[in-house]
């Protein structure tokens, strides 16, 4: 498990990171019950060839972000999973725990026929 909480990045240390995973896009979002708050998540959208693929990459990750102790919101529309993350605790800011998420998921995604 993640002892040691979330870090937020720096903007300097956030734009290095993004350039390991460009399948992701930064964005600012409101945050939830507060109408003059901002924050940012990191959103990518993966598309599998059946909608059984797309739930058994959801039930593969979710030891992995159980361990993380970690939990993205994620959306799955038939063939299409998009993930949203973002820290909470970091008042809705990117945090290493979002960039680790990230990476995994896109190994496992990139990986899916060997390792599902």
């Amino acid at each position: 498990k993640n002892m040691l909480g979330p870090v937020q990045l720096s903007s300097n240390e956030l734009t290095e990171q993004l350039a390991a995973i460009p399948n992701w896009k930064l964005q600012t979002i409101d945050i939830p019950n507060n109408a003059h708050a901002k924050g940012s998540e990191l959103v990518r959208k993966y598309t599998f060839a059946s909608f059984a693929d797309a739930i058994q990459f959801m039930s593969k990750a979710a030891t992995y972000i159980d361990q993380l102790n970690h939990h993205p919101k994620w959306e799955n529309e038939w063939v299409n999973l998009i993930v949203h993350l973002t820290t909470h605790d970091l008042g809705y800011n990117i945090s290493n725990l979002d960039i680790t998420l990230a990476m995994y998921l896109d190994d496992l995604f990139t990986n899916k026929s060997s390792s599902l």
